[in-house]
């Protein structure tokens, strides 16, 4: 390993130390080698994701996931435009992690720029395997469970962990212009976005929100 890689898997650590909370106290747990690149996978996503909410206007957000997106491609040859990037590069080099999983993740954030709503949960589906069932694949990778049966398990969990997020965080979203909740799922309980907007806790509400914990 290189002095430029051991100074970016300290760089990455301090991330990770620093935001990710009791994730970082998991990532302990681990043998060195996958400690480190748990703590460069998640710099990777933290980074990602603030560039998606961040303040800033959403076409700069957008321009800036663009440029992000192109250093995603060029550390793979050795070009790093930000400390993270050397010891994601070699992560992904050592525990054979696919690059489409983190193109994945920035088109999930990039959906995230513009009003949204999902017609059907097959949709919301889709965004959900983009912004975590992707990251528990990769999980998978660093920690050595490799064998196909993993995969569909991690899928659903990730899925199952999203969509806890949207339940969990539905006012602060829709008050965003974020509702994730799929139209025929409302449909189903004759619940509609703007009374989700205007806070319309009714029992069509609580039926509504019985289903979709239930699905989770």
């Amino acid at each position: 390993m290189t002095d430029e890689i051991a100074a970016s898997y300290a760089h990455c650590r301090r991330i990770a130390r620093r935001s990710a909370s009791s994730f970082y106290y998991s990532f302990l747990l681990l043998p060195k080698p996958k400690r480190q690149a748990m703590c460069a996978l998640y710099a990777f996503l933290r980074r990602t994701d603030d560039l998606g909410d961040s303040p800033a206007p959403a076409a700069e957000r957008r321009e800036a996931l663009v440029d992000w997106r192109q250093a995603l491609v060029e550390c793979q040859a050795g070009l790093y435009a930000d400390p993270i990037l050397p010891a994601l590069a070699h992560t992904l080099r050592t525990f054979s992690i696919p690059l489409e999983y983190l193109h994945a993740v920035i088109d999930g954030i990039e959906t995230d720029l513009k009003p949204v709503a999902y017609e059907s949960f097959s949709q919301l589906e889709e965004y959900c395997y983009r912004v975590a069932s992707v990251v528990g694949l990769a999980c998978l990778r660093i920690w050595g469970s490799i064998h196909p049966s993993a995969e569909r398990p991690a899928r659903q969990c990730g899925i199952a962990f999203q969509l806890t997020n949207i339940l969990r965080d539905l006012g602060e979203d829709a008050a965003r212009g974020r509702v994730y909740l799929p139209r025929e799922d409302m449909d189903r309980f004759a619940y509609r976005a703007e009374e989700l907007k205007a806070g319309v806790h009714d029992e069509r509400f609580r039926a509504l929100m019985r289903f979709e914990i239930e699905r989770a």
